[in-house]
Parts: C-alpha cells; structure tokens; sequence
C-alpha cells in the first residue's frame, strides 16, 4: 500500500481509535478500503457501488436466485442507499446486464445516471452465466 493511501487512512481512522481509548463503549469496527471495479465507479466514484443478490436455499439444496439489482450511489455521497439518495436497477441474472431504469427513493426513473450520464439501462455488470455461478456457488 503506498504511504499516502496510508496516510489518509490513518487520519480517517486515528479519531476513532481516540474515541474508543476514551470511550467507555470502546466499540468500533475497522475494515480494510476495498477499491470497487473500475465500470462501477463510473457510476459514482464517492460511494462503493454494490450488486445485491437475494436467493434462497431450497430444501432440495438447490439454490434459487430470487432477485438482483444494482445500487448505485449519488454525487459525494458515500452510500448507495435509498437514505441517501441511491439509485436501484433490476439485473438479469441470465445475461448481466441491467434492464430496468434506475429509480429512487422518491420514485424518480434514470435512464442514465444523473451525476455522471454513464448509461444505466443495457449496462452489461458481468457476463451472465458467470454472475449466476458465482453466488450459487458462494450459498
């Protein structure tokens, strides 16, 4: 990791180690920065923009996939979520690619996301049946 990420992520979390030491709570959770797919960001490089896979184990053991969509954050927001403005797209899982507009949370459709134009209907996330046996297997 290069001393500047290093840096800036020492400022970041320096503050919460403080408050922990003095806190009687003494509770945070620190994870490690994860660097989203270079497509996604596209979207919106402020937030992680995140696939979200329902599916359900059925007693077969066979595993169904339910739904998938695709949250997309907004301009310097760092959350994909609703309460922050996010946007959601259906998925189809058989082929990747996004194939409802965008809506959210106050019911306003995109076809192309509003802060940075990049397309969202036709959007290919990966190529289908890849996506399908990646998160069957991980069940």
């Amino acid at each position: 990791m290069e001393s500047v990420q290093v840096s800036v992520m020492w400022r970041m979390i320096h503050p919460l180690i403080k408050y922990g030491e003095s806190s009687k709570r003494k509770k945070a959770l620190l994870e490690e920065c994860i660097t989203q797919h270079h497509e996604l960001s596209e979207f919106n490089p402020t937030s992680v923009n995140t696939l979200r896979i329902v599916t359900v184990l059925c007693p077969d053991n066979n595993v169904k996939i339910m739904t998938a969509d695709l949250r997309l954050g907004r301009k310097g927001k760092v959350a994909d979520n609703f309460h922050h403005n996010g946007i959601a797209s259906l998925i189809d899982v058989d082929t990747g690619i996004i194939y409802t507009m965008g809506i959210d949370k106050n019911r306003r459709r995109y076809i192309v996301h509003p802060d940075s134009k990049k397309q969202i209907i036709g959007f290919v996330f990966h190529s289908g049946s890849r996506l399908k046996k990646r998160f069957v297997k991980r069940h």
